[in-house]
């Protein structure tokens, strides 16, 4: 299944429905295997900025609007960039962006084997995970994933609700829900995720992207 243009999504939706974005970062710069942080203290690009704010100036900005994080920076910074692009005052800094620790960790089982696993051959790791639904270092797939929409659903009252987050988690969701494919040659790109539109006879799931494409290819 392929991407969704966020644009074609929110013309199908209708005045009684409500949409949960559940989306990876925006542009961030490059990780190493040797930074002793794993990537905690990366950043935003200027294009990636550019990115979350075109996204948020895209969206419709007269109804309510709810924005979580990850306690990672480039959560806050990208769930912040949106917010200015849709002229919503009060969460255009990342200091008022509220953070949740589920999107930084919900996955995790043991962050011993977590660490060991960012060491080595993390995307790959990821993969297996997937394929298998069990790894040392994450919670059973199946279930994390069901658990992970209800809670987001759970927090999810006003027309958007935006939970910015990084690829590790989504990723196993759009496999769980939509059974989209992922490998070493086709990852999921920033600002790309899925969208949950929640109407009163219940929900559906899109794979939705911000970007031109919703796939990096390597």
């Amino acid at each position: 299944m392929k991407f969704i243009q966020v644009s074609e999504l929110l013309s199908n939706v209708k005045k009684e429905e409500r949409v949960v974005f559940l989306l990876r970062h925006a542009e961030r710069r490059h990780i190493t295997r040797e930074d002793p942080q794993f990537g905690a203290l990366v950043g935003l690009t200027e294009a990636g900025k550019a990115q979350a704010f075109k996204f948020g100036a895209s969206l419709p900005s007269t109804e309510d609007a709810a924005y979580y994080s990850s306690p990672v920076g480039r959560c806050k910074e990208t769930a912040a960039f949106i917010a200015k692009g849709r002229g919503d005052t009060d969460f255009d800094h990342p200091s008022k962006i509220e953070e949740m620790d589920a999107l930084g960790d919900f996955f995790i089982k043991d962050f011993q084997a977590y660490e060991e696993a960012l060491k080595t051959e993390f995307y790959q790791e990821l993969l297996d995970y997937l394929k298998d639904g069990e790894h040392p270092a994450f919670l059973p797939l199946k279930e994390t994933c069901e658990k992970m929409l209800e809670t987001l659903i759970e927090k999810s009252f006003d027309k958007w609700t935006f939970f910015l987050s990084h690829d590790a988690w989504i990723i196993p969701c759009l496999a769980h829900f939509i059974q989209m494919d992922f490998s070493l040659n086709r990852w999921i790109n920033f600002l790309s995720g899925m969208a949950i539109v929640i109407s009163p006879s219940g929900y559906k799931v899109y794979p939705v992207t911000g970007l031109p494409d919703g796939y990096i290819h390597y």
